[in-house]
């Protein structure tokens, strides 16, 4: 079985909760990465690079709308191309409409426990902190065509983000997750942003309550020999576990 399940993205270790996060075990955790995330992995061979790019350059100002077209459209896949312009088509308004400070920041591999001499993460791809005089929010893009989380997992995805920027020294921080949700039968996207500050998201200690339950899920899966296999950190800042430290077994 290939893969890893000592580096799990973020969205997936949200979705791993099955909408429960207060009625999941060990067991009903390890149980749906074995399924979802181990032996489900794998994708397309083409990506939203050029959409994530012109979003950070669209809210920095530093973009017209025609040249992020024409970035899209340099992109080597010919479908892949039309899908990252319908996907900068939908957020382009919202993202020029709030200027910001921007601030890049590459995928976090965030620790949440351990297993033997092994620290388990959570890929975490919040890639940038935009500022205005106003406010500073953490920005979670998701760009999947076909998926958008449910309520539950937004709380979870959003609590993360503000949990690890907080660990990370950004006091006073809302996040925003910014999705470009696929409409039936056609390449249009339809924008949907949702902000922290506008739901019921989770304390740090009902969080830190989650990734100690997520953790053990793992640690049941290394000890049966499934989900082994190196992370792959190519593109990861590896946040040292030790400051903070999160709970462990």
């Amino acid at each position: 079985m290939a893969g890893s399940a000592f580096l799990v993205s973020l969205l997936d270790f949200a979705r791993s909760f099955e909408g429960k996060p207060w009625g999941a075990t060990p067991e009903s955790i390890a149980a749906w990465l074995k399924l979802n995330w181990l032996l489900k992995r794998g994708g397309g061979s083409w990506n939203y690079d050029p959409a994530m790019s012109v979003l950070v350059l669209a809210f920095a100002g530093q973009i017209t709308l025609d040249q992020a077209i024409e970035h899209c459209h340099k992109y080597w896949h010919p479908h892949a191309r039309l899908e990252n312009e319908k996907v900068v088509r939908s957020f382009w308004k919202h993202a020029t409409e709030n200027s910001s400070k921007v601030y890049k920041r590459p995928a976090l591999a965030a620790p949440v426990g351990r297993w033997k001499d092994r620290n388990i993460y959570i890929a975490v791809k919040a890639p940038l902190i935009r500022v205005t005089p106003h406010e500073m929010m953490a920005v979670m893009p998701i760009f999947r065509k076909r998926y958008v989380p449910d309520d539950v997992e937004t709380n979870i995805s959003l609590t993360a983000v503000r949990e690890f920027c907080f660990r990370e020294g950004y006091p006073n921080l809302d996040v925003e997750l910014i999705r470009a949700k696929g409409l039936d039968g056609s390449l249009e996207r339809q924008l949907i942003v949702d902000r922290g500050s506008k739901r019921k998201l989770y304390s740090a200690d009902e969080f830190d309550a989650m990734v100690t339950v997520y953790s053990k899920g793992v640690a049941l899966l290394a000890g049966d020999g499934y989900g082994l296999q190196k992370p792959n950190f190519k593109g990861y800042r590896i946040w040292d576990p030790d400051e903070p430290s999160f709970p462990g077994f």
